[in-house]
């Protein structure tokens, strides 16, 4: 009796943990950014992500002056690591980029840290998945 009490309790807790393993959302889509830090309090940017796997890739941009300037056309790359994410975005001057990155249960908004070249400085960033 005891070895079938052991038997079911293994069973349930088997079911239990593969029910708990969710699948991450897809950062696949459009996102509307924000980062601020103190000085530039609100920097709206874009993105455009594909994810393949854990892989990510994609293209940012932003949309503060003066045009052409830092990062104003890059390319992004990063991907997931355990729970969340990270992203380099390379643009003609430098890197940026995003780390310690989470997505809503939901998967339409994104947050977390971005850090400068060097990564020398940090500041909050977030993002929502653009509505079609």
């Amino acid at each position: 009796m005891l070895k079938l009490v052991c038997f079911l309790c293994l069973v349930v807790l088997v079911l239990s943990a593969s029910g708990l393993a969710q699948p991450q959302p897809s950062l696949t889509g459009e996102w509307e950014c924000t980062w601020r830090n103190t000085t530039n309090p609100h920097r709206s940017c874009s993105m455009r992500l594909e994810q393949a796997g854990t892989r990510i890739t994609g293209t940012y941009s932003h949309d503060f002056p003066p045009p052409g300037s830092y990062l104003s056309e890059a390319v992004a790359f990063g991907s997931w690591e355990g729970s969340t994410f990270h992203i380099q975005i390379r643009g003609r001057d430098g890197v940026f980029g995003i780390r310690d990155g989470t997505v809503s249960e939901s998967g339409d908004t994104l947050s977390g840290t971005a850090y400068t070249v060097g990564g020398r400085r940090t500041f909050p960033f977030d993002a929502a998945r653009k509505k079609p």
